[in-house]
């Protein structure tokens, strides 16, 4: 299965080599396929914010 990886820090883009994409797909994939009702077909979004930025 294909997947695009996108990282932004701020509002900028951050350009990834394959190898960090492939790691980052791997790693999410592998966090997120054994919690019940997630279907690793969808796409998957991680945010992290910084704590206090009202979220």
């Amino acid at each position: 299965m294909d997947r695009i990886v996108e990282l932004k820090c701020g509002d900028r883009n951050v350009p990834l080599k394959n190898y960090v994409k492939e790691t980052i797909i791997n790693v999410v994939l592998g966090l997120v396929a054994p919690l019940k009702g997630v279907d690793t077909d969808e796409d998957i979004v991680v945010t992290i914010k910084k704590k206090g930025d009202g979220s």
